[in-house]
Parts: structure tokens; C-alpha cells; sequence
């Protein structure tokens, strides 16, 4: 089941309910977790949706082609302040730049994890990852056995497992944790064929190149920030923000976060329904959710929890008219 699956079926058990849970998004961690091996880089186009807001003229999209159309944006108070800093485009980098990765990797991917960062390798069901940052790693399986070993002259510890849920044949679990001398948790994760000595050799190289990986071309990007707000979580499917005194206290996503599901657009019930550049869309503020139909059996969803970022119809509309999506 994939992450977009976790969050569906929450989503829909909770569909009734004018208010969601406040952990409404922990609820799938485990479902992050179970996805990060399973998880595809959307790059089959680009610029699928762009929109552009300008305070008291009508929101706009632009079409793929460049063209654009626009629908009045219902009359209510003036936008709301924004933090004024310009475009921002969520580009992890990740500080450890390897000098070994094993043959066979899939492509990279950059994540930031509340305030660590995360380095991916991921090609069909197996997956290399290495997480950097102040906040220690959860292990990904359940180890069958347990060893220690050095990196550098650092102690290390060595999960491993010769099964774990979806294995193919021949893969096997190697999860690998120490501490830097700068206080900083480093933990090299591999699923796949790799052997423990493939990966103890990745682990101990990295950052032994100069310089740091660098960042891909993002998913999404926003055309201004909100102010006090910082940026929580950003994958290739999923962009999340905090206010600034919420940020950097965990790994998991939460706050004000957009994201595609892999699924129909559907009306939520007591939702507003507008039409925007041609588009479907449908707003709930008191749930907190604003979904855009993308066509092609793709949503794209804003959610937020009221309770901790309030945000009136006028912000969100602005919010939302800033994004640009390439999947």
C-alpha cells in the first residue's frame, strides 16, 4: 500500500467530519515509512498545473500551453500579509556527498525531514537512503540480528534481517547508525540486494566527497511565502510548512501541506465547488482541505489543520493560486 493509499483511506474514513484530528496526518507515518520504498519520482510532464494570484484581480491558471483563464474570486476581506521574500522553490540538499554508491542504484531523490536531511536511491521495490540531522532515525524494519562496527572512530550500530515485508527474492534489510562528532545522527538504510558490505562502504564514504549533492529540479514550487511560516517536509509528492515555532521538532509531516493523490477528483461533502482555469476544485476551510482536480485521475490537495494555522478562504485561494506542479 502506498502513501497516497494511506492517506486516502484516512481521508475518506474521515470525510464526514466538519473538523479533522489534529493527527490526522501522523496517522500515516507508517505509511510514509512503508513508502519510502516504494515511493516514484512524478516526472511524466511538466508544469501540469501553474496559477498566479494578483491582489483584486480574478485567480488564473496556466495552461500547459501557455494560455491562460481566469474566474473572479468571490468578494471577502483584503489578501492576507505574505512574508514578501519572492518565489520559493523547496530544493533539499543533502550534506554528505558520497564518494562510493553501489552499482545499480535507481535515481536520486533529496528530502528534508523536519530538520534532517535525507539522501534516496530508489529503483522498483529496492531502495538506498541515508538520513543526516539532528533528530535520530527510526529503523526501518525489524532487525533479526544485531552487531556493532566503527565509522571513522565513531561506534556504530548494525541492523540486519534476511526477510521483511515485500521483499523480493534475494533482498535482504541493512540499517546502519552512528553519531557525528558535531552531535548529528547519520543512518544509512538499504532494502534491496545489497550486501552489508556494500553498505557499511557506503556509509563510511560518505561525505568523504567535497561539496554536497545537489538539488533536482522541484516538484512544486510557490510563488510567495506565508509569513512566520517554515518549511517542515518536502519529497518529490509532498511539500509541508510549520509556523517558525513548530519547525524543526520532528521528522514526520505536518502544518500546511500540499501534495498529488493517485485518484479521482471527488467532491468533498459541505465543500465550496469553484471552477478554476477549467478545473475543478473544491474548498472546505473548516475542514481544511482545498483539492484541484488534475485530470488524469490526479488530485492535487492542500490541507492544514485550522486549529494551529488558521487560514481564511481569501489566504488559502492566494496560497493555492501560487503553486506550480510538474509531475
Amino acid at each position: 500500500m502506498s502513501f497516497e493509499d494511506d492517506l486516502r483511506i484516512t481521508l475518506r474514513d474521515r470525510a464526514s467530519e466538519t473538523m479533522p484530528p489534529a493527527d490526522l496526518l501522523t496517522e500515516t507515518i507508517q505509511g510514509v515509512r512503508r513508502d519510502q520504498r516504494r515511493r516514484r519520482w512524478l516526472a511524466t510532464g511538466v508544469a501540469v498545473v501553474t496559477a498566479a494570484a494578483v491582489l483584486a484581480v480574478p485567480l488564473v491558471i496556466r495552461n500547459g500551453d501557455g494560455s491562460s483563464s481566469g474566474v473572479p474570486a468571490a468578494p471577502g476581506p483584503s489578501l492576507p500579509d505574505m512574508s514578501g521574500l519572492g518565489p520559493w522553490e523547496p530544493m533539499p540538499v543533502f550534506d554528505l556527498r558520497p564518494g562510493y554508491v553501489p552499482e545499480g542504484v535507481g535515481p536520486t531523490t533529496l528530502e528534508m525531514m523536519g530538520p534532517n536531511q535525507v539522501l534516496r536511491y530508489e529503483k522498483d521495490t529496492q531502495m538506498l537512503a541515508a538520513e543526516f540531522g539532528p533528530l535520530e532515525p527510526e529503523w526501518e524494519v525489524e532487525a533479526t540480528a544485531e552487531s556493532s562496527t566503527t565509522i571513522g572512530d565513531r561506534p556504530a550500530i548494525v541492523h540486519t534481517a534476511d526477510d521483511y515485508d515485500g521483499a523480493a527474492p534475494g533482498y535482504r534489510y541493512v540499517g546502519v547508525r552512528w553519531k557525528t562528532g558535531e552531535d548529528k545522527w547519520v543512518q544509512v538504510t538499504s532494502l534491496g540486494p545489497y550486501s552489508e558490505e556494500e553498505v557499511l562502504r557506503f556509509a563510511r564514504e560518505l561525505g568523504s566527497e567535497p561539496g554536497v549533492v545537489p538539488p533536482a529540479l522541484p516538484t512544486f514550487t510557490f510563488a510567495e511565502h506565508i509569513a512566520g511560516m517554515a518549511p517542515q517536509y518536502v519529497s518529490p509528492t509532498m511539500v509541508c510548512q510549520v509556523p517558525q515555532e513548530m519547525s524543526g521538532k520532528q521528522q514526520q509531516p505536518e502544518g500546511l501541506c500540499v501534495y498529488v493523490l493517485e485518484e479521482e477528483f471527488e467532491p468533498r461533502p459541505h465543500g465550496e465547488r469553484l471552477i478554476i482555469g477549467g478545473k475543478q476544485a473544491c474548498l472546505n476551510v473548516d475542514a481544511g482541505i482545498f483539492d484541484i482536480d488534475l485530470d488524469g485521475g490526479r488530485t492535487l490537495r492542500i490541507e492544514w489543520d485550522q486549529r494551529t494555522i488558521p487560514l481564511g478562504r481569501e489566504r488559502i485561494l492566494r496560497f493555492a493560486a501560487g503553486i506550480t506542479y510538474r509531475g
